[in-house]
């Protein structure tokens, strides 16, 4: 999986139908060709904690994206991020318990946001985690997980509470060299790069 080649794929084709064919038509049949072709190369399952499973409209979504793989329900975000082993991917609630265990485990990283389309500056309702290399697709968010929070130094894209952490949004695919990482470690040690991903298609 290349997030950042299909975002770059994505974002080409919607400008080249741009007035023909709606934007939310485009991702559906992208979304169904990239799925059907990681099916016939890997097999790949989809895992989602029972707070997704049991929201219809979050379980639509993921289904949706993720058209025609198998999805598998984990109890939580923490089993999930412990049963997820590559080509797998995990779905969690950008509001959820998920940056404790994801963090303990070292494995995974964020590398996607749902829904795919919107304004950069909205937090995402998913958060999709995987083992793929992040690569800049030239347009991206790169993600940090803080127990202080963000402060006037640093203006993120959008933040949310993640039980005992907050996830902040950078612009950019940024290192942990960066001025804007670096301020939040000033704040807060323990802050860590915990992805990159496009930031989703503005319609």
């Amino acid at each position: 999986m290349r997030p950042a080649r299909e975002a770059e794929i994505l974002r080409r084709l919607c400008r080249r139908g741009q007035g023909q064919v709606p934007v939310h038509l485009m991702v559906r049949l992208w979304r169904s060709i990239i799925s059907a072709a990681t099916s016939a190369q890997a097999n790949v399952t989809v895992h989602i904690p029972d707070d997704i499973a049991e929201n219809h409209e979050m379980r639509d979504m993921t289904r949706d994206y993720f058209a025609g793989l198998p999805l598998r329900r984990q109890p939580d975000s923490t089993r999930l991020i412990e049963e997820v082993a590559a080509p797998d991917i995990g779905v969690v609630m950008a509001n959820s318990n998920w940056i404790a265990p994801l963090m303990k485990s070292q494995r995974l990283k964020v590398m996607g946001l749902l829904p795919v389309t919107g304004r950069r500056e909205e937090t995402p309702a998913l958060l999709i985690l995987g083992q793929a290399n992040a690569e800049p697709s030239g347009d991206d968010q790169t993600l940090v997980a803080s127990k202080g929070g963000s402060d006037i130094a640093v203006a993120p894209l959008w933040e949310t509470k993640a039980r005992n952490y907050s996830c902040i949004s950078l612009s950019g695919f940024l290192d942990e060299k960066s001025p804007d990482v670096l301020r939040l470690q000033e704040r807060d040690a323990g802050a860590v790069i915990v992805g990159r991903c496009p930031c989703p298609l503005e319609v």
